[in-house]
């Protein structure tokens, strides 16, 4: 058995463990998909290199809406939400009507800037206007959002070992879909 049909085995036997309990044919077909994946993407020493992406791009405790606003003191606070979406891409929603921006009643969005990707068991942390990624250690702790870069990188702005609050949890987060629908024109 080649190492690439022993990772995908592996995949296979961990994904059909988190499954349901009653047989489902969604969790079959997934697994049939996965396996037609694995044989289409063979490379000419029959491995595949598309076995580690079958791991999930991100853990579902990562994706959802995050605090990112900024208390500025006498000049207002900046009401401003990162979005982490199942792909892990980021999006920034940054709220005009606050007591910071004093503009109007509507969001100033900023889609798919930066993206986390795995990179087992860490994460590749990289920005659209920077081409260059970094290694970082992704944690949720209190319901908050940490990074901890585990490497230098000159491109960011980051120490390694320094774990930092990258983002705040909500107890009730603005809905995606309405903080869309007020997008500034």
């Amino acid at each position: 058995m080649s190492r690439g049909e022993m990772m995908l085995a592996l995949v296979v036997v961990l994904l059909s463990a988190c499954g349901g309990g009653g047989g489902s044919d969604d969790a079959e077909s997934d697994q049939q998909e996965a396996a037609q994946q694995d044989d289409d993407n063979t490379n000419d020493a029959g491995e595949s290199p598309t076995v580690p992406d079958l791991i999930p791009d991100i853990e579902t405790a990562l994706i959802g809406v995050w605090d990112w606003s900024e208390d500025y003191g006498d000049a207002g606070t900046d009401e401003v939400y990162l979005v982490v979406d199942q792909q892990g891409r980021l999006s920034e929603y940054d709220y005009q009507g606050d007591t910071f921006s004093g503009g109007r009643n509507c969001y100033e969005i900023s889609r798919h800037w930066g993206r986390f990707t795995r990179s087992a068991p860490n994460y590749l942390y990289s920005e659209v206007e920077i081409e260059s990624k970094l290694l970082v250690d992704l944690e949720v702790s209190n319901g908050d959002l940490y990074l901890t870069a585990l490497e230098f990188n000159e491109a960011f702005p980051f120490e390694v070992g320094e774990r930092l609050l990258f983002g705040v949890g909500l107890r009730n987060p603005p809905v995606i879909e309405e903080m869309d629908a007020m997008e500034c024109e």
